[in-house]
């Protein structure tokens, strides 16, 4: 077994069929334990040889997983929520099977949800999930994420093959959306740049930073993976820190105006105040959209948290009916929001004026970009650059991390041309 197992798991050194209990075997024993989190003493007893044989065992079929029994309306537990998770997925590439909360429990919404992907998969249309119905969910959901499951054992320093270069794959893909992941090389090898780089993500997203993959590891590098795959607009940059009852600023304003957003999708969502103050009523419409979408409902926004509320924003926009148009906001959050401007002795602002070409350039976009962005005001209309406008400018320097001098050089008009032109605009 231990030799099949070897195939499967580089961690777990090879040796001979001999029939002789070794040091190569004693050796390769405790390399298995420590790979599947058994006590690792070299020694064969019923804990250890039962996770041999299934470790050994064929692989199942991808829809091997089914429950044993029918998930109908009223059910409820972890199974459920492992069906509403998969129906998640596929409702966000496939528009005719409509989105649901992912809450463990088999509501109205879960039905409706399992009815149209019965009917688009040509299953009997009762909103029950039997077999057939968990086996081609199953099926879908694993062919959207490629069939990157989790391999079942842990994933550590000094481990090398497809899994590791998975990880390394999304830590490469996510990694500009998460400040403090280091960079590294896709080759396969988990050496110190791959530990470090798992560190950082397990230190970001709250979980325990060991540099060791586990379940928990693998299936948030997977779901930020695909928060991420975002074509357009911009992504605005993760702030770098977790925002919490008692934060301010400007990334509290725009995670309220996303929240108040997403509420065209997520209704249980509370409308609340667009202000900067992260107080009860901004974590208590956090904990909401997190049980909605299936992360933990802290009402603490990491990184995760940050980039699934921009994903279903820029979604909630779609479904306005236009090519991701001007949201118009409720004359509620039309008050004007203090401004959080840094203080940065060195960006002393030059007495030249802005004119011409490039000063009509700015109005324009700026008075864009503050429709989609409330900590953003838009600009004096007056033919010249005023304080207020070179305050705003350097708001929108700091959140999408330019040097925040107040100059619209090269590297902030093109910015501000990218971010406009991503909102559908030419």
């Amino acid at each position: 077994m231990l030799r099949t197992i070897a195939q499967k798991n580089p961690s777990v050194p090879s040796l001979a069929v001999d029939g002789v209990f070794g040091s190569r075997t004693t050796e390769s024993v405790r390399a298995f334990q420590r790979a599947y989190a058994l006590a690792p003493d070299g020694i064969v007893g019923q804990i250890t040889w039962d996770k041999l044989n299934e470790i050994a065992a064929p692989s199942p079929s991808p829809a091997s997983d089914y429950p044993g029994y029918l998930l109908r309306s009223g059910s409820q537990g972890e199974d459920v929520r492992t069906l509403q998770s998969r129906l998640k997925a596929i409702a966000a590439e496939y528009p005719q099977v409509p989105d649901l909360a992912v809450d463990g429990y088999y509501g109205n919404g879960t039905t409706n949800t399992v009815r149209s992907f019965q009917r688009a998969n040509g299953l009997a249309v009762d909103g029950i999930t039997g077999k057939l119905t968990w086996d081609k969910v199953k099926e879908v959901y694993d062919s959207l994420s490629g069939g990157d499951g989790y391999p079942g054992y842990l994933i550590r320093y000094g481990m090398r093959g497809d899994e590791v270069r998975q990880i390394q794959s999304w830590l490469k893909r996510i990694r500009p959306y998460y400040p403090g992941i280091p960079d590294l090389v896709v080759d396969g090898v988990f050496g110190s740049g791959t530990y470090a780089a798992v560190t950082a993500f397990q230190t970001l997203s709250s979980l325990s930073a060991d540099g060791i993959v586990g379940q928990q590891t693998w299936s948030a590098l997977s779901n930020a993976s695909k928060s991420v795959d975002i074509p357009s607009p911009i992504q605005p940059p993760y702030p770098g820190y977790t925002l919490s009852q008692g934060s301010s600023g400007i990334f509290v304003t725009q995670l309220q105006y996303w929240l108040n957003t997403v509420r065209a999708i997520y209704p249980t969502i509370p409308r609340i105040t667009v202000d900067g103050q992260f107080g009860s009523a901004t974590r208590s419409a956090v904990i909401a959209f997190q049980r909605n979408t299936g992360l933990t409902a802290d009402g603490i926004v990491g990184a995760l948290t940050w980039n699934e509320l921009y994903r279903q924003y820029i979604r909630a926009l779609s479904n306005q009916g236009s090519d991701v148009a001007v949201f118009t906001t409720d004359a509620e959050f039309e008050e004007e929001v203090t401004e959080e401007v840094i203080s940065c002795p060195e960006c002393a602002v030059p007495e030249e004026r802005l004119s011409g070409a490039d000063l009509d350039l700015f109005k324009r976009l700026m008075g864009t970009l503050s429709k989609h962005y409330p900590f953003l005001s838009g600009p004096d209309s007056v033919d010249f650059l005023t304080d207020h406008d070179r305050k705003t400018l350097i708001t929108f320097q700091q959140f999408f991390g330019l040097i925040p001098d107040g100059q619209f050089n090269e590297k902030t008009k093109n910015k501000m041309l990218q971010v406009y032109k991503s909102l559908g605009y030419v």
